[in-house]
């Protein structure tokens, strides 16, 4: 036994040996960042440290700062072997009390790795003062809130007096208290005047309100006024289930068990008055990028060395706070030394935020160009209130004399060799052969119809094109469609492995199930049972299908908690039971996304709980 035992642990160590050959190969990063970077007085923020390429990192040394509260609640570390590559990290965590309004920067962090070193961003957090709700002056969010100030959603803005086109942070916060929330949606605001980005993952964390200790979900993001004038933005409007306990008759059997009922409300924040004003007119340029906000731009060019006649490639590169999307490319002067081609927008690669990338072509005419540049970009600065102008330094490049170049092949404009006699008409001595005049092609009647082809392809690109439009956007018939056919794949590709693996077939149902309902109702899927049966028949679903939902949920439950494990003929009967849900569900049609209220939201509306 004891032989068999050490021939085990032989075989782990030598596997780890194998694979760590591996890890050298990897690069070393580290990376420091907040999961928010303002908060008030005594709330508290979390700082996650990672180090992608080891997991052997120690923790870096962080000084006390006067004002803040730092704890370090330690490591979380990753290892994944996939096709024979091997990749690991390891996050430091640390939790931050805020004490004292100011701003803060944090680091850059060292971190040691056996005798290398690698240094972290450093991070900035603004801490505000705390918030001040005096009985006397109580918040109309409160009052219209039916558990009062036990809960309660209250919306902010970055800056409430805003130029057309400018872009500002927008944060919504639920707050509550001594109670528990299950199933919140996200928040909605349906207003014309303005544009808001994605909602971001909303975060969570504690703070206090005159001595109150509150749990804060804060959801953010980014608006954008659409025309001009004043306006009155929100109320936003969210809706959440309250678990209320509750009580039992006799008090011996309350402690053993809990009963909880669940509650459906609809929170209002309060209101912003928000003003958009127009762009100045005096001192905008004719070459306004459109830009608003602040930036700056970097540009790169390869090859630097060429032959008079060959391509140089420049990459032009735009960060900074503002509408980046809007914002055109930066300009070059014009040079008649230059061939200048138009710019092409790149993609940016997946995960890149705060830049925009360019990309154009520039061909030296003359052995006498000893630079490209500079750039210019004119934007419109909110801060300041007036138009400004980032420019980037010229490339330097070098431009060798070819024997082989041809200015007419770039020219703009090359003279054409005249021909003389082309344009005269010569006197026909013989008819040549004759054709009637009805059989010629115009005055065939399927040469006519034969034109419309062209303009049903158009009709359909155009019909296909607002479909992609339709299907992108957060209308109800939209989220359903992409709730059907994401569910539809993912259906195919568990009856492929029904016979393999059985028992992982359930987990993966019960993924299906709750990612359709919740991109289907707008809900949320984190904590989903078998009660979320009574938000989707507020859309109608007839009852034969919530209560097979219902049930699917129950067997889930069932499965989990005993252990049990499933079989092949149990799989694929629980996959046919998914597959009819999933179908009826699908020709139920979602009409509106705001559902009718129903007779428990009536009374909590009105604070009968």
């Amino acid at each position: 036994m004891r032989s068999k035992f050490l021939a085990i642990i032989f075989s782990v160590i030598a596997g780890t040996l194998i694979a760590c050959p591996v890890v050298k190969g990897q690069t070393l990063s580290a990376s420091a960042a907040l999961d928010t970077d303002s908060v008030t007085v005594g709330e508290t923020v979390e700082l996650r440290i990672t180090v992608e390429g080891t997991t052997l990192a120690k923790e870096p040394v962080i000084e006390a700062i006067d004002g803040l509260e730092i704890s370090y609640l330690g490591p979380s570390t990753r290892v994944q072997i996939v096709n024979g590559e091997y990749s690991a990290s390891i996050v430091h965590n640390y939790q931050i009390l805020a004490l004292k309004s100011g701003s803060y920067t944090l680091g850059p962090f060292e971190l040691k790795v056996k005798d290398e070193k690698l240094n972290a961003n450093s991070v900035t957090l603004q801490v505000n003062d705390a918030v001040s709700r005096p009985k006397s002056q109580s918040s109309p969010v409160v009052e219209d809130s039916p558990l009062g100030d036990k809960l309660f959603m209250e919306m902010e803005l970055g800056k409430t007096r805003l130029y057309l086109g400018e872009k500002t942070p927008l944060k919504i916060k639920v707050y509550f208290s001594e109670i528990t929330i299950d199933e919140m949606s996200y928040p909605e605001i349906d207003q014309p005047e303005f544009a808001m980005d994605t909602m971001n993952k909303p975060s969570q964390r504690r703070t206090t309100i005159n001595g109150r200790s509150y749990q804060v979900v804060e959801f953010s993001t980014n608006l954008t006024p659409l025309k001009t004038g004043s306006f009155i933005l929100g109320p936003a409007q969210l809706k959440c289930n309250v678990m209320i306990r509750q009580r039992v008759r006799d008090p011996f059997f309350s402690d053993f068990f809990t009963n909880y009922q669940k509650y459906p409300l609809e929170l209002k924040s309060n209101q912003l008055k928000i003003t958009a004003l127009p762009l100045p007119a005096s001192g905008k340029p004719a070459t306004f990028s459109g830009g608003i906000g602040q930036f700056q731009i970097q540009v790169t060019g390869q090859p630097t060395e060429v032959l008079q006649g060959e391509p140089v490639t420049l990459k032009l590169t735009v960060t900074g706070n503002g509408n980046l999307q809007m914002v055109s490319a930066p300009y070059l002067k014009s040079d008649q030394r230059l061939k200048v081609y138009d710019v092409q927008k790149k993609t940016p690669a997946k995960g890149v935020t705060g830049q925009v990338q360019f990309e154009q072509v520039v061909i030296p005419l003359d052995p006498q160009v000893k630079q490209i540049g500079p750039f210019y970009l004119d934007y419109f600065d909110p801060r300041q209130g007036k138009y400004r102008q980032a420019v980037a330094p010229a490339i330097p490049v070098t431009v060798k004399p070819n024997p082989d170049f041809n200015t007419v092949l770039f020219s703009d404009a090359g003279t054409a060799t005249e021909r003389f006699g082309e344009d005269l008409v010569f006197i026909k001595e013989h008819p040549g052969k004759l054709i009637r005049r009805e059989a010629r092609l115009i005055y065939q009647r399927w040469f006519w119809w034969l034109q419309l082809l062209p303009v049903l392809l158009l009709l359909g690109v155009l019909g296909r094109r607002k479909y992609q439009l339709m299907l992108r956007s957060n209308t109800p018939k939209a989220r359903a469609i992409r709730a059907a056919n994401k569910a539809a794949k993912l259906m195919t590709r568990v009856k492929a492995k029904l016979n393999q693996k059985p028992e992982n077939t359930l987990e993966q149902l019960h993924a299906i199930v709750r990612e359709y309902l919740g991109e289907k109702y707008g809900l949320t899927t984190a904590g989903m049972t078998g009660s979320v049966v009574e938000k989707i028949s507020e859309y109608g679903v007839d009852p034969e299908t919530l209560r097979e939902v219902k049930d699917f949920f129950e067997q889930y439950d069932y499965y989990r908690f005993t252990g049990n494990k499933i079989d092949g003929t149990e799989a694929r009967r629980l996959w046919e039971k998914v597959n009819g849900i999933l179908k009826a569900l699908d020709r139920q049609v979602v009409n509106n996304s705001q559902p009718k209220m129903n007779l428990a939201e009536r009374r909590g509306r009105n604070g009968r709980i």
